[in-house]
């Protein structure tokens, strides 16, 4: 048998083929980090790496799940504590110095106009918007949880 030309040099190309394409698997390995990247490379491997997938991506949804959670309640305490703390004294302090004190109608007037304003404050602060729902508004998140209703007494003594 006669060696031509043409058969070595589709010899060289087939084996510098192969060679390329081994070299290219291999650089492939090396930047991705994986062993095959396709599931019919390695089935067995290739199902437990899907599990593993599925298992991280679950844990990363669980993760930001927590994190908005510690962020909503850090939210509400945040909006509580202004209330408890910064509303809830002024406001007694109010109450009690127009219960205690003699003030005149206009004086009483004035001090009923601060409460509203505390009351309306503390309603607002209430009604905040975070993360797109009503903080304090339970499972309603369309509309706000707390409003002020204006309510007057009665010369019996009943609120009207």
């Amino acid at each position: 048998m006669r060696v031509t030309n043409n058969i070595t040099t589709g010899q060289f190309l087939r084996n510098n083929r192969r060679t390329l394409t081994s070299m290219l698997r291999s650089q492939n390995r090396i930047t991705t980090q994986r062993k095959f990247n396709r599931v019919s490379e390695d089935s067995v491997n290739g199902s437990k790496a899907m599990t593993i997938r599925r298992q991280l991506r679950d844990l990363d949804i669980y993760e930001d799940n927590l994190s908005t959670s510690k962020e909503l309640f850090a939210a509400a305490e945040s909006n509580l504590y202004t209330i408890a703390h910064d509303v809830y004294i002024n406001l007694e302090t109010k109450l009690v110095a127009a219960v205690n004190s003699t003030y005149d109608d206009l004086d009483l007037d004035i001090i009923a106009t601060e409460v509203e304003q505390l009351a309306d404050h503390m309603v607002n602060t209430m009604n905040v918007d975070f993360a797109e729902r009503q903080l304090f508004g339970g499972t309603s998140n369309g509309t706000t949880p707390f409003e002020t209703v204006n309510a007057s007494v009665d010369a019996d003594g009943k609120i009207v």
